[in-house]
């Protein structure tokens, strides 16, 4: 899921996404800020993403909250903005500018401050975007694996009895729907678009995600389960970036109310800055910082190289790639999957993804009713469906993520990163920039963790904060 993808419209037809250059932009065709400064591009921005009374939404950063209040001293009255939200998390606020105070907000900013388009996160078709091998032969049947699952060595996990027990995983997407394989395991929930109550998804691709990371399997006799069954969910509904920054927020500070030790992140926005200057990216550090695993899709704007999305462009969270394992358990005719966003990042030069996992038709719950929802993708009845993506292989790696804290609760974010990047199988032929360290082996990476928990030498001897072993070069650890 990414901002400014093309909306499974149903009211229109559908179009896979396409870089388009700023010239060539139609006042309906979604725009994103290339290069250049927000009045290069206001322009082609005019008719796209304006409020209902023909204000540009804003984020604005500072970096720090004294600069933050300059500037709101400066234009108050409503001179340059109207606030329309607060971003405390990156020292800021949403900002609805009229266009002809465009340029008065950006001469009143000074010198360090980050303005970047706030985008609504439209999803596309995901017949066109992710197409979807149908599966050979009959559905999976009760007490079997699905192959994608198989791939990455969990049964051996599962067998020494770690599950994810005692770990809860958020997940910041389009929500989750309380289906059978995950309503006893939502232990929190908020949803900062609508403020809904309880845990609702009417686009489908949140409870899809929930269901890859922790589902029990209940409606398919354990035929479909997620890769930490028996971890706890929480579910943040977002719709746009700036509530995507605003769900980080909330995680760090219900991290302790609902034990929250992962956070699943399978959406982005197009990279048009330095990750050090990407509000998301520095939101997904402060998350970092304050002691969570940050898991992020790499996108799925691939084959093109330098098409990792943000937040997945910053170098210490765990940025996923999706393999194609082509249904079989031969490892012989295994690809990077083709829509599988590669690296080096489009602004840093940074080598992305971390690593692979499985991503591509891969089952998970279905929300009934859900835009996902669509006739043509593999279902298991009613209960689920397979989908493609990035989006699915990032779960797989925050669920194992939830399993390794659970073999040694000491782990931090940088350490757990270094498990899974070690211990990756590099067997493709591609270019790291393409496949990261290779294949996540969550076998491998729990027999490291356990090690460690025994002897405790990996985490003494770690700088604080920082993986032990190998140097890191360009957000990829290279052996």
């Amino acid at each position: 899921m990414k901002a400014d993808q093309v909306r499974n419209a149903t009211n229109g037809p559908v179009r896979a996404p396409q870089r388009i250059a700023p010239e060539a932009r139609s006042q309906k065709t979604p725009a994103r800020v290339e290069s250049g400064s927000i009045q290069d591009s206001f322009e082609s921005l005019t008719g796209t993403r304006l409020t209902s009374d023909g204000r540009l939404r804003l984020i604005v950063s500072f970096e720090d909250a004294e600069s933050a209040q300059k500037v709101r001293d400066f234009c108050s009255e409503g001179k340059c903005f109207r606030i329309s939200g607060e971003l405390p998390l990156v020292n800021g606020f949403t900002a609805d500018v009229e266009p002809k105070q465009v340029n008065s907000l950006l001469k009143a900013l000074p010198t360090g401050s980050r303005v970047a388009i706030d985008r609504e996160l439209d999803f596309p078709d995901p017949r066109f975007l992710f197409p979807t091998r149908p599966k050979e032969g009959q559905a999976p049947q009760p007490g079997t694996l699905d192959v994608s699952t198989a791939l990455i060595g969990i049964q051996k996990v599962w067998d020494q009895g770690y599950t994810g027990k005692g770990q809860t995983i958020a997940i910041i997407d389009s929500g989750i729907h309380p289906h059978p394989d995950l309503k006893n395991k939502i232990v929190g929930w908020v949803d900062l678009k609508d403020g809904e109550p309880k845990p609702m998804d009417t686009f489908g691709h949140g409870t899809h995600v929930a269901g890859i990371a922790a589902g029990t399997g209940a409606k398919s006799a354990g035929a479909v389960k997620g890769v930490a069954p028996d971890a706890d969910l929480v579910g943040v509904r977002i719709t746009s970036v700036a509530e995507a920054i605003k769900g980080i927020q909330w995680v760090i500070e219900n991290k302790e109310k609902y034990n929250i030790s992962v956070l699943n992140m399978s959406l982005g926005d197009f990279a048009t800055r330095s990750y050090k200057d990407d509000p998301w990216a520095q939101a997904a550090q402060k998350a970092i910082e304050a002691g969570l695993i940050v898991v992020v899709a790499a996108g799925n704007d691939g084959p093109s190289g330098g098409s990792v999305s943000t937040p997945g462009t910053h170098p210490d969270v765990i940025t996923v790639g999706a393999l194609d394992d082509r249904r079989t358990l031969d490892r012989g005719d295994d690809t990077v999957a083709d829509f599988s966003s590669r690296g080096p990042t489009a602004i840093d030069g940074l080598t992305k993804p971390d690593l692979l996992a499985p991503g591509v038709s891969i089952f998970g719950p279905l929300a009934p009713g859900a835009t996902l929802d669509v006739p043509e993708l593999p279902h298991i009845g009613k209960d689920y469906f397979a989908i493609s993506g990035t989006s699915m292989a990032t779960p797989m790696v925050a669920g194992l993520a939830a399993i390794l804290k659970q073999a040694n609760p000491d782990l931090t974010h940088h350490q757990i990163k270094e498990i899974l990047v070690k211990t990756a199988d590099l067997y493709l032929p591609d270019e790291p920039h393409v496949q990261g360290a290779g294949l996540v082996d969550a076998s491998e990476a729990l027999e490291v963790a356990l090690d460690r928990a025994a002897s405790k030498s990996g985490s003494a001897q770690a700088a604080p904060g920082k993986p032990d072993g190998p140097e890191y070069q360009q957000g990829f650890l290279f052996a």
